[in-house]
């Protein structure tokens, strides 16, 4: 039996698309998706985009349990 896990909206999958868009520069482009679609102008890190999912794992878990969450 083959087992199906959804990876949508999951850490997994914004770290893979974040490092695809944010950290990667990519051959053709010379720079990344995001800074050549002007979403940033900065190349970001590996620990830029762990900060951005833990932000997002907070902020969700914050959601989840009807807490809001300070500074």
């Amino acid at each position: 039996m083959t087992h199906f896990i959804p990876l949508t909206g999951t850490p997994f999958l914004l770290g893979v698309v974040g490092h695809y868009n944010f950290v990667r520069i990519h051959q053709s482009l010379r720079i990344t998706p995001a800074m050549a679609a002007g979403v940033t102008k900065t190349l970001w890190s590996l620990t830029d985009m762990v900060r951005v999912i833990e932000d997002w794992e907070a902020a969700r878990s914050l959601k989840i349990s009807g807490e809001t969450m300070v500074g």
